[in-house]
């Protein structure tokens, strides 16, 4: 799904999806209007941007995987690609 200033489009019919609520975790929930597909969009950037911060402070300071709020496996399988920066 291309996000392309917050208007995504449908993976099926590729027409612009609108806005239709939020899900229970409190992010927004799209759809279709064309064919009634219905999304939620990640951004990988957010994402990745908050990976590595958790990464960095973890990496530089004193504090541990548990105090971060992460389980530990989650954080190494998710963190994994910052070593290579």
């Amino acid at each position: 799904m291309a996000t392309i200033a917050n208007q995504p489009r449908c993976d099926v019919c590729g027409n612009k999806l609108v806005k239709n609520g939020k899900t229970g975790a409190g992010r927004t929930r799209w759809r279709c209007k064309n064919c009634g597909a219905s999304s939620t969009v990640t951004r990988p950037d957010i994402t990745a941007k908050k990976q590595f911060t958790g990464f960095h402070r973890w990496a530089t300071g004193k504090q541990s995987i548990t105090e971060l709020g992460t389980p530990r496996s989650t954080f190494h399988r998710t963190t994994a690609w910052c070593w290579q920066v």
